[in-house]
């Protein structure tokens, strides 16, 4: 086992795999190559994926990411990940929806009953179709069901228990990149050359698992168990069962061992790190989500003002040489686009307008305008 390696060496690495290093980051062309190494989108708050690739890839562009997932395809959502809707190559698809089918809090289809033929016919032959237009296809899904969460319509819990078996997907939203309106379509429909029983259970996991180490390694077991949703027993045994492919280590000031790619570990010993670098972040963005323990990314005062809720919810994060150092927020009234930025920290002036100078580019992809920028903290 190699000595113990300093946070900010990690940190700097991290950033380099998640191509949020200046020297990592990526050319539109190369969207898709970005959304495999990091493992995913995060896809539930529409707007995140959009601008988790603005921050990675130079001159990013909205309809960059609607061709690849609508036009061309190569690209899929797909409830799994932490058991919610990630955005994830479809060529990585069988794997990760095997990998990650049983995670907690997943509700698959137990059985099949007559309505859920019914919209299956309903969407075959007019899908894609929004919840709402299904329902005025079959009026049965605006009856109300008691369910673990709550009561909800009959219509939004088939719908869900059939996203989760990845029996329907979700096609192009009505609306525009921030709109939540989706419409639905069979997978068969929308990728019919794909099984999703072409591999194992576990060799998916092990595929995926391989994903998580080259995207966010290194990390602990429990970083594994909680991201992928299988418990640390199964990572632990996945682990071993890949032998000399990946390393352990230790970070100084954190306890825990450590696991990394062996092919990554000598890349991470000699690493060094370019110019600082600023980024704002999205809620639910890879980086800020790729760890259970968020020791390394900040402080521990800090940590419940950003990840606030029991629930998961987090908020957008400033992000400075990979360490969250406070968070942002954006509103659009009339025509005027306001971003505030909180700092945690009294900051030096420089970072203060980097800080600044981000988030006015930030402004003009999200409304195409110089944004009021107002600095609490």
């Amino acid at each position: 086992m190699p000595g113990y390696i300093d946070i900010e060496q990690v940190n700097q690495f991290a950033l380099y795999k998640q191509h949020l290093a200046e020297h990592s980051k990526a050319e539109s062309k190369c969207l898709v190559e970005v959304v495999k190494d990091i493992c995913g989108l995060h896809a539930q708050v529409a707007s995140t994926p959009y601008l988790s690739l603005w921050n990675r890839i130079d001159n990013f562009q909205k309809e960059d990411l609607g061709k690849e997932l609508y036009e061309r395809r190569t690209l899929i959502k797909i409830w799994g990940i932490r058991a919610t809707l990630h955005i994830v190559p479809a060529d990585h698809v069988v794997e990760y929806y095997q990998a990650t089918k049983r995670a907690g809090g997943r509700h698959p289809l137990i059985r099949f009953e007559p309505i859920h033929d019914r919209m299956l016919k309903i969407l075959d032959e007019k899908g894609p179709l929004t919840a709402q237009e299904l329902t005025d296809h079959i009026s049965e899904l605006k009856d109300m069901v008691k369910t673990k969460y709550g009561d909800m319509s009959l219509g939004q819990w088939s719908l869900r228990q059939m996203c989760h078996s990845a029996i329907l997907v979700p096609g192009k939203p009505k609306g525009d990149w921030m709109s939540n309106l989706h419409t639905y379509v069979t997978f068969k429909k929308w990728s019919p050359s794909v099984d999703l029983q072409a591999l194992s259970e576990h060799e998916a996991k092990e595929k995926v698992i391989l994903h998580y180490l080259s995207g966010f390694g290194p990390a602990v077991v429990e970083d594994i168990a909680w991201w992928i949703g299988n418990t640390k027993g199964e990572v632990k045994e996945i682990l071993e069962e890949m032998g000399d492919k990946v390393e352990d280590i230790n970070i100084r000031g954190i306890e825990g061992t450590f696991f990394i790619l062996k092919s990554d570990l000598e890349h991470l010993q000699g690493f060094s790190s370019g110019k600082d670098t600023v980024h704002l972040l999205p809620k639910f963005d890879p980086y800020i989500m790729g760890y259970k323990n968020r020791e390394r990314l900040v402080s521990k005062e800090y940590e419940k003002r950003v990840y606030w809720s029991t629930r998961g919810e987090i908020s957008p994060s400033i992000l400075v040489n990979g360490h969250i150092i406070g968070t942002w927020s954006f509103k659009e009234d009339k025509n005027r686009l306001k971003i505030t930025l909180s700092v945690f920290e009294k900051t030096n002036k420089p970072l203060l307008e980097l800080i600044e100078q981000q988030a006015g580019k930030l402004g003009h992809f999200i409304g195409g305008k110089d944004p009021d920028i107002i600095l609490q903290g």
